[in-house]
Formats: structure tokens, sequence, C-alpha cells
């Protein structure tokens, strides 16, 4: 695709926004190449050694549960590749995802590094160290969360910080509902009732909870993980499709079964209140996905929308003052590779970070313009998340005109960055004055005769130009296949001129 534009201009900027051209999914492929299993807890070499067959579909699993990360969906990688996978890998998921670190003895607490605090003749009864003990709980004011905490050892936290927790997911629940229109629902699988079960019912009595919410409400879990995942989402989905595994291997655990599905995170976390949400609206958005929006029923095989449209959800309900957090993060990524952001070339690049998926979680700022720019765009956007593509499908739920209109004002908020939400912002500690791409050859010995200039652009990808000339002029040469826009500054705030 190529166009010229003519130059002579006196502190405009040039944005040349191609056409959205959607990428077709890239799946991962499997490989049948047995090897032995290598010692790495690096997501970016597990991810290599399985793109180049170095390891089987099987250890890649086990790597990534032993090492959770941003860009592996490891539930929905096994329930789509359910048929594939061995039983030995089925069963040693299940195992994890039941909370084999996790116990709830009433009458126990945790043990700290320094024991200074504690009486000669009060020290209490200390569970298993290598064990993660949550003898507290609260029930969030609606009823649909119970949030299980300690307020020893490493993983303490007060009870003030798990009431904030439990209140900030029901705000959130509201806020989805006016947002999706969609009402929360939550079914609990339970496989066994043993003593883990009993023991949870004797701490809910402690804290004068109805243990019926053990059933009906889902359960948050905050305590310091071994796994470097700040928070995370656990589904029922494997376990639900392979119950008779599920059965014989959590169903007789010892201690009984973790009630699925569940929430997980880190208290470390809690120091940045905003942060923390964030994080907690995109894995409590994941629920919606897989268990109440309308298709949830369906195979979910685009990760680029699953995480991009839960990062989407997390911008749109969680308040935010200030401009930096997990969302932000992810804002500066999509804007400091916006010239090649989804292009083939990028994902090739990004490919050890997770490809594809390392892009979903800075796709939720497009698709937030999206939402505004395409008629009725939202449903849309939800829709595409049970699409074999959702990018395929989004670019023909849209007119080439409203396609154009979202780039182009994906283009000028790169360059404002003014957005009344301030999840969309670019991290201000991530980036440095006009930290995004501006070929400066233009800036440079431009005649007084003008200019032509060609450049060729990826698919979905923009290039801006600065051009800081003397001269009072400027006009674009565009073509059928790119949208192409000048944009004046003035006082410190931008405007489309053509």
């Amino acid at each position: 695709m190529k166009k010229k534009i003519l130059i002579p201009l006196i502190a405009m900027v040039v944005v040349i926004a191609a056409l959205v051209v959607l990428l077709p999914n890239l799946f991962l492929k499997s490989s049948k190449k047995e090897q032995q299993k290598p010692e790495v807890v690096d997501p970016k070499v597990i991810m290599d050694d399985y793109n180049n067959g170095k390891i089987s579909m099987d250890e890649f699993v086990k790597l990534n549960i032993d090492n959770p990360n941003d860009y592996v969906p490891i539930d929905l990688f096994m329930y789509n590749n359910i048929d594939q996978l061995s039983e030995s890998t089925l069963t040693y998921y299940l195992e994890q995802i039941n909370l084999p670190d996790v116990t709830f003895d009433p009458d126990k607490e945790n043990e700290d590094d320094d024991d200074s605090n504690v009486g000669l003749f009060a020290k209490p009864v200390y569970a298993d160290g290598k064990l993660k003990n949550l003898n507290q709980v609260v029930l969030s004011g609606n009823g649909h969360f119970l949030v299980w905490y300690t307020t020893t050892g490493k993983s303490a936290i007060s009870k003030e910080q798990a009431e904030s927790i439990a209140k900030e997911l029901e705000a959130t629940v509201d806020k989805y509902k006016d947002i999706f229109g969609c009402e929360y629902k939550f079914e609990s699988m339970i496989l066994s009732e043993r003593s883990r079960y009993k023991k949870q019912q004797k701490v809910l009595k402690n804290n004068n909870i109805d243990v019926e919410y053990l059933e009906k409400a889902m359960h948050v879990y905050v305590y310091e993980y071994s796994e470097k995942v700040t928070a995370q989402y656990r589904s029922r989905r494997v376990a639900s499709d392979d119950k008779e595994n599920a059965l014989k291997t959590i169903g007789t655990d010892f201690n009984g079964s973790a009630v699925l599905p569940y929430i997980r995170l880190r208290p470390s976390s809690l120091s940045d209140s905003e942060r923390a949400n964030q994080l907690m609206n995109h894995e409590l958005f994941h629920h919606y996905q897989m268990e109440i929006l309308e298709g949830h029923s369906n195979p979910i095989t685009d990760f680029r929308i699953f995480d991009g449209t839960a990062n989407l959800a997390s911008a749109l309900a969680t308040p935010k003052e200030s401009e930096e957090g997990f969302l932000n993060e992810w804002a500066h990524t999509a804007r400091k590779y916006a010239d090649r952001f989804l292009s083939e070339e990028f994902i090739k690049e990004k490919e050890s970070e997770g490809g594809e998926n390392y892009v979903s979680y800075a796709l939720f700022v497009y698709l937030y313009h999206y939402s505004n720019c395409v008629d009725n765009g939202m449903h849309k956007i939800l829709e595409s998340i049970y699409q074999k593509d959702g990018f395929e499908y989004l670019n023909k739920a849209a007119t080439l005109d409203e396609l154009a209109k979202v780039q182009e004002t994906v283009a000028l908020k790169n360059i404002t960055q003014k957005y009344s939400n301030k999840n969309f912002v670019d991290a201000p500690s991530y980036r440095s004055d006009w930290d995004f791409p501006i070929k400066a050859i233009l800036a440079q010995q431009i005649p007084n005769g003008g200019q032509s200039f060609s450049t060729k652009l990826p698919r979905l990808a923009m290039e801006f130009y600065r051009v800081t000339n003397s001269t009072a002029e400027a006009k674009l040469e565009k073509n059928s296949n790119i949208a192409a826009y000048l944009f004046k500054e003035k006082n410190g705030s931008f405007e489309v001129i053509d």
C-alpha cells in the first residue's frame, strides 16, 4: 500500500493509518516430537521450546501450570486441546487447581519469620510452613463473593483490606450489568466434601456467615502463592469436561475439593489499590466470558480477543485517579508499537512472549474506540469472543467508513493522550516525550518547493510524521487502500484538517 504526501507545513503532524485489514488467527501448533522435559521456568523459554518442537504439548502444559504467566491462558488452552492431552497431564492440572498449598484450619495461624512479639505462654499453633492457612473470611454485600484471607504470616492482610476487595468486586458486578447488559451468575462445582470443606464451614460460622455461601458465592483466595502471576481466575471447564478423571483426582483427595471456579490474588499487590482493582476486574470478566455472556457455552479460540476484552471490561469498570497501573502499561505497548502493532512481523518478534497473546493485552485500546465508532460496537465485540477469528468477525461487522473512523480516533488519541478514563492513558513512567513511532525523516531539510514521500505499511498499522517547516501548506495524495490524515497542532491541542 503506497501513498504520496506533499509536504510544506508549519507545526503539523501527518498521520498515516492503514485501513483496518484484520489478521487471521495464528494458533499454536502442537508438536508430536517427544523430548526430555527441560528444566526451565522462564515463560519465554517455554514458548520458544514449544514453538520450535523441542517439547510436546503435554510438557508445554505442565510447564505453564508450574510457571503461570500472562501469555498463555492455560485453562482455555487445555480445554481447547483436551483430546490431545494425556491422562497424566489432565490429572496434574486438576491436582494443581485444587489448591494444594492452602488450608482452612480455624485453630491455626501462619508462622512468621519473627516470633519476638509472641509471649512466653501465648505461642499459637502454627499451620504447616509449606502451606498458607486462610482462617478468616468476609462475605461481600450482595453475597456474590467470599474473600478468604489471614492476618498472620507473609500472606497477612487486614479485615479492612478483605472488605475492600469484596466491595470492589460487587461494584464491578453492578458496572458490568450497566455496560454489558447481563446479570451476574455463579454455579459452583464441588466434587467432594471432606475435611477441607468442613473446616471452611467452621470458619464461616466463626465469622457469622451462613454455610450455604460455600456453594452460592465465588471464592476469592488472598495469599502469597509460588507462581508469578499477580491474579488468576480458575475455570471449572476442564474439570466439567473431564468429570470422570476429576472425580478420581480431586474427588478422592483426602482434604476434599476446592470450590470451582475461583479467583486468586496476591496480598502484595494490594499496596497499589488501583492496580489491584484493574487486575481483579480483568480476572472477574473471564468468569463472564466463560459462564455468563451470551454464547459462553461456545469454545473460545481467539486468545487475542479473550484477554483484549477482559482488559477493556476492566478499563470501563475500574475507577482510576492516577495514570499508572497494569492497564496503563499495556496502553503504552499499543502506542509504542503503533507502526507495526498486530502485523505478522510484530507477532513474530514477540513470539517468545506469547506472540498474539502478548498483543492481546494491548488490544483493549483499539477495542474501546471500535465500541464508540462502530454502530452497536460493544455488542459486536462481545460476539467476537466466541468466533473462530474474532478480528475477521469485527472487520466484517463494520463498514469501511466506521473502520476508518476507528483508526482516525486511535491515531489522534495516540498523539494527545486525552482520555476522560485514565485507564487508557499510556503510563508516564514508561514513556518519553513523543514516545511512539514518528518518522523523523520529514522533519529534515524539507525544500521550499515541497517534497513527495512514499511509505509502505503493515496491516492495521500507523505512522506518524512531525513536520517543522516555515511554509504554511500541506496536502495529502491518498489512494483507496489507506486512510491518511493531517493533524494541526495549535496551543497544545490537535485537530484533523484533511
